[in-house]
């Protein structure tokens, strides 16, 4: 045994005495044994710290790390410990630590470089330079901060700026990284002026540098990405995206044309970050699927290039939970939040910042879901970890965590955590503002809320009139119109509150308390009408729309309670109209949210001339730039644009501005029309017909609206669902409504639901649901708004049919597979769509009974659909499709392509420029969409956008749809249309002719009733083709063949 030792040793000499001619590092990756790894190590530390040159003992380090990288071992803690106890000098040892710190801060071991830094400052602490500890205290800074312990990241940031300012090295490089610096601490204080005085005091500070890469292209980029986020933070979402494309960009174009840099690593980790905070603008702006996008393409490229269990990484997982909580889709984002705890918990350090968000993101998501007690208990673990850090000074995230747990707990039994909550956030504004009354306005109300949310009205109504009357002084003292108009435009949220509070404290249906309510909502509108004509950039408007929808849901309420009480006709139109506008307000935000988004027959002279205009507008309303231009000629130059624009294109005016919250005008038709609207959690029915008008109050919203949804239903499950909405929906306005066709505009939860299948009497069979829906009295066809039936009838149509039908056969896919030889989501996306061999039955009867233009298989492109032009009587979509009710703008239609990088995918936005229109478009797909959250939104952008663009009647599935009854209804309801029917009656008859040939569970409505009429109902010139004369003479002549065949060898069998 001894002897194999002794030659154990022999050899391993040997080895190093030969790898004393080779480089060690070579050998280390080389070997496995932990020996010899020792021994080259031990080689390697000789060679790197005998040289005289600190340039090249930083290139033997750089060498070092990459081994360790590849490696994954602990090589770095190996070399650690065998450089502790060496006699090096003082410079060779601060470059082994500073490196090595700095490499395990690449590397997101953060602990780890934070024990080296103090290790450094203790034992050389009295060794070194001011500007030297200096250096090192910044840098320490900034893993603290990295780790989120912001209280040690500001003490070491200001000892750093006061020992640069004592040794006079606060000049250049130091002078830029302690701007810099101080701009991060006062973000994370909320002290937003100053943070940007420092941001911007360090970008002038990079511009007399030297312009070397790493100055004028990488550290330019790290402060245009931390101005991107403060820009958010402040609300200017456009600017913010500016700086942060622009920082991305800088940072790719660094990594592509540095490959050697020393910050090429730092350089490829923040091209990740900037990825990153993009999407949290675009989520910011209401752009969840473009974040998603953004959020998943950057985790998938960080992971390959970073270890597992990156901070950055694991912060990523917490965003793409945030994201998909947003889009309300919550099992994935609660999956993603778990997979980030898990990893949170592996991680080395106590990272309380990304905790509290994890915490918070659960809270948030748990309370959407409506359970109470999880979302509290996340509530407080949040607070806990956001409260270890923020003990001096409160960042904006803590205050708007603040926000949202105190209006929690003041509506869930915690109500005095709540208050102490909302006071503590008014204080530190308070504390840190100032008088600035735009900060100082929002801390009160939120405390006012809180209080209201405690049933406090009195106290509520303390703290609301202190608001009130900042803002009342604010304008009175405003030096300029611009600094009065901001101020008036905080005024919404105050009159609501205010309205709110006097509901409560005030007879509620009382007229004369009615009417002041009116009147306050009424001038908070007015003023949010303001605003809309001076916001151009859309996420602004998206942002103004949702934040004010809590107000015009309310002044609904008190709309309906006044014409209730008062039977004035005069308080049903404001209603109306108040409903109409906000469906056009979403509407257009989802819209112009498409910056892409381009309108057909718009010049773009026009285009030029209202940017130009607007952003001028914005110059003034951003910047506060009107001391150099004229506000009053400014603004009567843009409303005597709008006058032109409208008068030379209405359409587009419309759609892009649009009419006031008050100045919608619809008088009662002929016509039957059934108008649901949903105020405060009650649906309401407006039934018009022969000019008479009846309003009927419905109650709250049946729960057998999703039962009657539910795909696999039983016959007794939907007998019982469907009679109870008979009795809740229908029955109580019945009377009102008569017999025949019925236009319908939903509302709420009812844009999932087709009226055609509810049920007089209860089922005991299948064969009975034809006789007993309402299908058999109705013809149902509906409108996403009143203003849709303003729409005038085309006369004449230039063309024939088309029909569009990928198919999406397996030899189609299988040609794409061959062709397309990559992983990538887009090819196994693209795979995964079902086939549709009845959509290719429907196409080819439009091409030969009606002598229509088909596009079959992979010549059913977007490309092809793009080249469309002309009107046709019928336009045939049969694709898949996707309806999207959180971003309905980005509702799309599927077609097919061949190669991965072809776009097979046409977005709601983009049929806004398309050039052919319909008398119908028949969108029969067997796919249409997700679960429902903001219940047919997505119906609404697709419908609007074909009517846009010049269709007047849209078929379409509103739920799943079985593809062959879908098919077989489409075809007898071309039959009909062709006929002479109007759409309304012939997809009547076309359900019921389906019903007649059915049996079975084919008879269920889940086969049937999801096909919908969108729009106008009147007949369209759909003619079949005539069989040509000479089909005739031959057909006939072969029947005398036959017939002739026949006689005679009847003949001869007679003989």
């Amino acid at each position: 045994m001894f002897g194999i030792r002794v030659l154990q040793v022999i050899l391993i000499s040997l080895l190093l005495v030969q790898g004393q001619k080779e480089n060690p590092l070579k050998k280390i990756q080389e070997t496995k044994n932990p020996e010899e790894i020792s021994l080259f190590l031990d080689q390697f530390i000789r060679v790197a710290t005998d040289q005289n040159s600190l340039e090249s003992l930083s290139s033997n380090l750089d060498q070092l790390f990459a081994v360790a990288k590849s490696e994954d071992s602990n090589l770095i803690e190996q070399f650690l410990s065998k450089v502790e106890p060496l006699e090096l000098p003082q410079s060779v040892r601060l470059e082994i630590f500073k490196k090595t710190a700095r490499y395990y801060f690449d590397q997101g071991e953060l602990p780890k470089a934070e024990a080296i830094y103090a290790n450094l400052l203790l034992n050389f602490g009295d060794k070194l330079s001011l500007g030297e500890s200096a250096k090192l205290k910044s840098e320490l800074g900034e893993i603290f901060q990295r780790m989120g312990e912001l209280s040690q990241s500001k003490k070491l940031h200001l000892e750093a700026r006061r020992e640069f300012e004592k040794s006079g090295a606060l000049i250049g490089e130091n002078q830029y990284i302690s701007a810099q610096n101080l701009g991060l601490i006062y973000w994370y204080q909320s002290q937003f002026d100053s943070s940007f005085y420092y941001f911007g005091q360090a970008m002038e500070l990079l511009d007399a540098l030297e312009p070397t890469p790493v100055n004028q292209v990488y550290r330019k980029a790290m402060l245009k990405s931390n101005l991107a986020g403060l820009y958010n933070f402040t609300g200017q979402a456009t600017k913010s995206m500016k700086e942060l494309n622009e920082a991305v960009f800088m940072l790719d174009d660094f990594i592509r044309k540095n490959p050697k840099a020393k910050k090429r690593e730092q350089a490829l980790t923040n091209f990740f970050n900037g990825k990153t905070n993009l999407a949290g603008i675009y989520r910011g702006i209401g752009d969840y699927q473009r974040a998603l996008k953004l959020l998943l393409e950057a985790d998938r490229a960080s992971r390959e290039q970073l270890p597992a269990l990156h901070p950055k990484i694991v912060e990523r997982e917490i965003m793409i939970g945030q994201t998909y909580r947003q889009l309300k889709q919550l099992q994935r984002a609660e999956s993603w939040l778990k997979k980030a705890q898990t990893n949170l918990e592996k991680i080395d350090g106590s990272y309380p910042l990304m905790w509290g968000d994890l915490h918070y993101t659960m809270a948030l998501l748990y309370e959407d879901k409506s359970v109470v007690n999880e979302a509290g208990y996340h509530y407080d673990q949040a607070g806990e970890y956001y409260g270890s850090v923020m003990n001096d000074f409160y960042d904006p995230i803590f205050l708007e965590y603040m926000g949202h747990a105190a209006d929690f707990y003041s509506k869930n039994q915690v109500g005095e955590k709540g208050l102490k909550m909302a006071q503590q956030a008014l204080d530190y504004t308070v504390w840190v503002n100032g008088d600035q009354v735009d900060r100082n306005f929002l801390q009160y109300f939120f405390t006012a809320r809180v209080h209201f949310n405690l049933g406090q009205f009195e106290k509520s109504k303390s703290q609301l009139l202190k608001a009130e009357k900042l803002l009342t002084d604010k304008m009175k003292n405003a030096s300029s119109l611009l600094d009065s108009l901001q101020a008036q435009l905080e005024l919404p949220q105050i009159l609501l509150l205010k309205s709110k509070l006097e509901d409560q404290l005030h007879e509620k249906d009382n007229p004369a308390h009615l009417k002041q309510l009116d009147a306050w909502m009424g001038q908070a509108m007015d003023i949010l009408e303001l605003r809309k004509t001076l916001l151009y950039a859309v996420e602004d408007q998206g942002i103004l729309t949702a934040r004010n929808q809590e107000l015009i849901d309310f002044y609904k309420s008190v709309l309906v309670r006044l014409y209730t009480q008062t039977q004035e006709e005069n308080y049903l139109n404001k209603l109306l109209s108040l409903h109409e506008s906000s469906i056009y307000a979403r509407l257009r935000s989802r819209i112009f949210s498409q910056e892409s988004v381009k309108f057909r027959d718009i010049p773009v002279m026009w285009i030029a001339r209202e940017d130009s205009i607007r952003t001028r507008l914005d110059a003034i309303w951003e910047e506060g730039e009107e001391q150099t231009i004229d506000l009053a000629k400014l603004l009567s130059d843009w409303k005597a644009f709008l006058d032109e624009l409208k008068s030379a294109y209405p359409s587009y005016f419309e759609l892009r501005y649009g009419k006031s919250w008050d100045g919608f005008v619809f008088e009662p038709g002929a016509e039957t029309l059934l108008q649901w609207i949903q105020v405060d959690g009650r649906l309401y029915a407006l039934v018009e017909s022969g000019g008479k008008r009846d309003f009927k109050d419905i109650g709250i919203p049946p729960d057998e609206i999703q039962a009657i949804l539910t795909p696999e239903l039983s016959l007794e499950d939907y007998s019982r669902a469907a009679f109870a909405l008979y009795q809740q929906l229908w029955q109580p306005i019945e009377k009102y409504v008569g017999l025949g066709s019925v236009k319908i505009i939903p509302d709420g939860v009812l844009f999932s639901l087709n009226f055609d299948q509810l049920i007089r009497e209860e089922l005991r069979t299948f064969e009975e649901i034809s006789d007993r829906t309402l299908l058999k009295d109705y013809a149902f066809s509906y409108a996403f708004s009143r203003s849709q039936l303003a729409q005038n009838q085309s006369l004449a149509y230039s063309e024939k049919a088309i029909a569009f039908a990928p198919v999406f056969t397996d030899e189609m896919k299988s040609t794409y597979r061959t062709q397309n030889l990559v992983s990538d989501p887009a090819v196994e996306d693209y795979l995964r769509l079902l086939p549709q061999p009845f959509a290719l039955d429907l196409a080819q009867k439009v091409e030969r009974e009606f002598d229509g233009t088909t596009y079959l298989f992979e010549s059913s492109s977007v490309q092809n659909f793009k080249e469309l032009s002309g009107s046709v009587p019928v336009l045939q979509l049969a694709t898949h499709a996707y309806s999207d009710n959180i971003s309905p703008e980005r509702s799309y239609l599927v077609f097919a392509k061949e190669r991965k990088e072809d776009e097979n995918l046409l977005y709601a936005y983009e049929l806004y420029d398309q050039g052919i229109s319909a008398g119908l478009v028949m969108l029969t797909a067997c796919e249409t969409g997700l679960p429902v959250y903001q219940a047919g939104e997505g119906m609404i952008s697709l419908a609007h956008a074909f009517n846009y663009a010049g269709s007047e009647s849209l078929l379409t599935s509103l739920t799943k749809t079985d593809e062959k009854a879908g098919a077989l209804i489409s075809e007898y309801f071309l039959d009909l249309v062709a006929s002479g029917e109007s759409l309304d009656q012939a997809l009547q008859f076309a359900k019921l002719e389906y019903l007649k040939n059915s049996k079975g569970r084919a008879l269920m409505p889940t086969y049937w009733s999801g096909l919908i009429l969108i729009g106008q109902k009147h007949p369209i010139p759909l003619k079949k083709e005539k069989t040509p004369s000479y089909f005739m003479f031959f057909g006939g002549l072969m029947v005398l063949l036959a017939l002739g065949v026949l006689i005679f060898m009847m003949r001869k069998k007679l003989l």
